[in-house]
């Protein structure tokens, strides 16, 4: 008689602590990259700021929509208030249709617009991480700048001195946002303008023996 093989699944072994360490390590590699902005590549940080763009802009596109679809719909029929119980139980009907319909038109159209806005502005700045070679503030300046510039643009006969203004807004904003990314990697050592500055300042400062000899220690 053939031996029976024992097919029962082996008792799992505990991992280990330093198991758990490198498996930590293994996936913060993996996600985590220091040399692309914010530590992560475009094609995983464009997707993610798109969907957290539209989970903020559609709810908040509703709801304005709905308060302006209500309002709109109480100036129309302001004149016209019914004056049966029958007629009020309509118009509320009516009414809570219309806000519905309005604020769905509105979310719609708030949450595509910002999600246009977010991804030229972030697109621009990640091409041009590309195309110069260097992350810096600049990139994410011309990138707001384009925004500002391409909303200035959608307004129809809107004068001159609001579309520089509009633009500088948008340039103020980029600017700020990417001096605290600059911030960042700055404290991370990757910025290069800062190691540039560090370099010119080593080589000033101290003799090719000393560096030769800081760089060995």
């Amino acid at each position: 008689m053939a031996d029976q093989v024992d097919h029962s699944p082996l008792p799992e072994q505990p991992m280990t602590e330093d198991g758990r360490q490198a498996l930590a390590k293994h996936f913060y590699d993996e996600a985590i990259d220091h040399k692309y902005r914010l530590g992560t590549h475009p094609s995983v940080r464009l997707p993610f700021l798109i969907i957290a763009t539209g989970i903020v802009t559609f709810p908040l596109g509703l709801f304005r929509g709905s308060k302006i679809g209500g309002l709109k719909y109480l100036a129309e029929n302001s004149h016209r208030l019914p004056g049966t119980v029958q007629g009020w139980y309509f118009y509320h009907k009516q009414k809570n249709y219309m806000i519905l319909k309005d604020g769905m038109i509105e979310s719609f159209k708030f949450g595509v617009r910002s999600i246009a806005f977010v991804s030229t502005m972030f697109g621009v700045e990640a091409l041009l991480d590309w195309a110069r070679g260097q992350i810096d503030f600049l990139n994410t300046l011309a990138g707001a700048s384009t925004v500002g510039f391409v909303y200035a643009a959608r307004q129809r006969n809107l004068p001159r001195s609001q579309i520089r203004s509009t633009v500088k807004s948008g340039a103020r904003l980029g600017l700020i946002y990417g001096l605290l990314q600059d911030a960042l990697r700055a404290a991370e050592g990757q910025l290069w303008y800062v190691n540039l500055i560090k370099r010119t300042c080593e080589e000033d400062y101290f003799s090719p023996a000393e560096s030769e000899t800081n760089s060995s220690l």
